[in-house]
């Protein structure tokens, strides 16, 4: 009798903790708020007290991250926000541990400069330590929102949906595990890619943040034709420079600081840009990917345009 009492508490325990409720609160506080000031407002009665709080942020005129340290610094960052800015979540997606959150969203605001877009997405990972938030790692497509690109956020939500299964399988994890020790093997970058490509379904799909807002590829050798070759290849020294993963269900997400000298005009130039990476699998194999990067930093870099 208390063996299936046991039973019923955990089974009750995987539905409601105290991190997901939490979130679930604040998320809405966040969607309920408009502009910078309130949302601020809103978030700060959820993070760590004492300073327990470190977050992530990137911005347009810098090449490295902006780390954010302590609850004070992080909500300056959300009060500085346009006075209309609001949030639409669109979907949550909990790490295998309870410990980390994928949010995606759509976030609106009116341009503050000629050019820019009044709407642009991302996807936050969003940190948390006995039911507080203890950290944010922002993620947005900042060309959406710098140069006024449009972004079909469906397109995102439709591939979450059609993809995403909750449950992480052995040979899910097995097919993580490898993946994980190829990105962080110190091999050439060709070796490096081809053991990468090894792991992936003849029919897999990708989704990629790009300069001109999604773009797609269908089955692997459209991935190599239309995405590797032009981009990726062309940088002899390319490394992905893995920070750290999350598994998510049957996916891992890859926080990266990627990087490689592109030769422009006879000189190279050094680039690095943020991004999330997000891999689908079946078994052990790649299915579909999602690649979420910092497009103006890239495209910064690269010149692009």
């Amino acid at each position: 009798m208390l063996f299936v009492l046991l039973l019923s508490t955990l089974a009750a325990a995987t539905s409601s903790t105290p991190n997901r409720d939490t979130l679930d609160h604040l998320l809405s506080a966040w969607q309920n708020a408009t502009g910078g000031q309130e949302v601020a407002a809103a978030v700060a009665p959820f993070l760590q007290p004492y300073g327990g709080v470190h977050s992530v942020v990137w911005t347009a005129d810098e090449r490295s991250p902006m780390d954010v340290a302590g609850a004070a610094g992080l909500l300056q960052h959300l009060a500085d926000f346009p006075k209309d800015y609001h949030r639409k979540v669109g979907r949550v997606l909990p790490s295998s541990d309870g410990q980390q959150f994928l949010v995606f969203y759509e976030d609106f605001g009116a341009p503050q400069t000629p050019g820019e877009g009044d709407s642009w997405v991302g996807c936050d990972v969003v940190t948390m330590s006995a039911g507080r938030v203890s950290g944010i790692r922002f993620q947005t497509h900042s060309l959406a929102r710098h140069l006024g690109i449009s972004v079909n956020s469906s397109e995102i939500y439709d591939m979450l949906d059609r993809e995403f299964v909750a449950t992480t399988t052995a040979s899910n994890r097995v097919g993580i595990r490898k993946l994980v020790e190829t990105k962080r093997a110190h091999i050439g970058t060709a070796q490096r890619i081809n053991d990468s490509l090894a792991m992936m379904r003849e029919d897999t799909d990708l989704l990629s943040w790009e300069e001109e807002g999604l773009r797609a590829t269908h089955g692997k050798t459209e991935f190599v034709d239309k995405f590797l070759k032009p981009g990726v290849l062309i940088l002899p020294d390319f490394y992905e420079g893995l920070e750290s993963y999350i598994v998510v269900g049957n996916a891992v997400v890859l926080q990266q600081i990627p990087s490689g000298t592109l030769n422009e005009s006879g000189r190279g130039v050094f680039c690095a840009w943020p991004n999330s990476d997000m891999y689908f699998f079946t078994g052990t194999q790649i299915s579909q990917m999602m690649f979420m990067r910092d497009t103006l930093v890239d495209y910064n870099c690269y010149g692009v345009g």
